[in-house]
């Protein structure tokens, strides 16, 4: 069965996910909008946060404009595009070249910056990955009990407990390019090719296993 047609790159990124009580399958390939296949439904991801009434009952959605729309469906603003995409503690994770976004929990359209402090865990956030050597985000996996980002020069983990305390700390710096299509996250940890050989991260620390045959 034909899902869709037309896209610009067919090198997706996806993960399943229940979502609402449905199981369904969010797609990224960093060109496209962003998809939620619901059976053989192909949707756009949004980018949105639900809006209750004093009873706690929902009255409607805020855009990332901050526009209140009566319906989900008269919502247009989408989801940061991106290449890559994981889960971590109910929340949606994305990346781009630049940035590493994240979901409200239990919601993955909703990446809205929260509008006060009471808010600062409620919805969703961006943080920015840009460093000195202009590098890009290569890929992002879930290692142990870390988002970790892997930069073409670089390694960062985001720390946290929760979403106002998440910051990026850098692990590890190399000389040569990460190899992208080589990230393989297993139960021993997370091992990927750089220019000079295999390296691994166990979760504390990253060294070279292998040296280039």
């Amino acid at each position: 069965n034909t899902l869709g047609t037309g896209f610009q790159s067919d090198d997706w990124d996806f993960l399943n996910y229940n979502y609402n009580g449905n199981d369904v399958m969010i797609l990224v390939n960093g060109v496209d909008n962003n998809k939620i296949l619901q059976g053989t439904t192909l949707t756009n991801m949004k980018d949105r946060r639900i809006s209750y009434d004093v009873q706690g009952t929902i009255n409607g959605y805020y855009d990332a404009n901050g526009v209140l729309k009566t319906t989900e469906a008269k919502v247009t603003t989408l989801s940061p595009k991106a290449k890559y995409v994981e889960l971590h503690y109910e929340r949606i994770w994305l990346a781009d070249d630049k940035s590493v976004y994240f979901s409200k929990d239990f919601d993955p359209q909703d990446y809205t910056v929260p509008t006060d402090e009471v808010q600062a865990n409620q919805h969703g956030g961006e943080i920015v990955m840009e460093s000195f050597d202009a590098t890009k985000i290569i890929g992002l996996k879930v290692v142990y009990d870390d988002v970790v980002v892997f930069k073409e020069k670089s390694l960062f983990k985001i720390t946290g407990a929760y979403a106002e305390q998440y910051s990026k700390t850098q692990i590890a710096t190399f000389e040569g390019a990460i190899s992208n299509s080589s990230i393989a996250v297993t139960s021993g940890g997370a091992f990927f090719l750089n220019i000079d050989g295999i390296y691994t991260y166990d979760g504390t620390q990253c060294y070279i296993v292998s040296r280039k045959l």
